[in-house]
């Protein structure tokens, strides 16, 4: 998403609020960015790669999204500081709200959101519907909605688009080379 607004837009930098590593972006876009490191949503803490922890979720939700934590104020100035002119959210709706405090549009762009997941574990964790639905309602103040197909739920109100990836960089023939694949298609391994 970044990759293509700058096509349009190539005069413009992002500032990426996350806790992705800094070399994912590097390996993927080719325009002026600067990372922060900063927790805009919680997932679901898992225990294994298989195993969810659904009261340690809810814990953090309960911090990350308390009214009184200062962290929305925090997070507007550091957006005001670095002199955002929007603010994009993938998935984290939090970005939404600050955008709202500092009267700048929002864009959110999905195709799955934390509170349709949340949604599904309401009786086995009451607190995550009830953050599920906070963040559905953080979600609905965007200015733009985004949906990447395929979307897990449907918003009527989003403009649907076709899945988001970034260009190609490498040839087809020369990543089955990489990855002991015959060059072509059809061929047997």
């Amino acid at each position: 998403m970044i990759a293509a607004l700058a096509e349009r837009r190539p005069d413009q930098r992002f500032e990426i609020l996350t806790t992705v590593p800094r070399w994912f972006f590097e390996q993927s876009l080719a325009v002026p960015f600067s990372v922060h490191r900063l927790v805009t949503d919680v997932g679901l803490v898992q225990r294994t790669p298989l195993e969810e922890d659904l009261d340690a979720t809810a814990d953090r939700l309960d911090r990350l999204l308390a009214p009184r934590s200062g962290r929305l104020e925090r997070l507007a100035g550091r957006i005001a500081r670095l002199g955002c002119r929007m603010v994009l959210a993938d998935i984290a709706p939090l970005g939404i709200a600050a955008a709202h405090r500092l009267s700048l549009p929002s864009v959110l762009v999905e195709n799955f959101s934390w509170d349709w997941i949340y949604r599904g574990y309401a009786e086995a964790a009451p607190r995550l519907a009830r953050h599920g639905e906070a963040l559905a309602a953080l979600s609905a103040t965007a200015d733009l909605h985004v949906q990447t197909e395929p979307a897990c739920r449907r918003v009527a109100s989003a403009v649907a688009v076709p899945p988001v990836a970034r260009q190609r960089r490498t040839a087809p023939a020369a990543v089955r080379r990489s990855l002991g694949f015959p060059t072509t298609r059809g061929s047997s391994c």
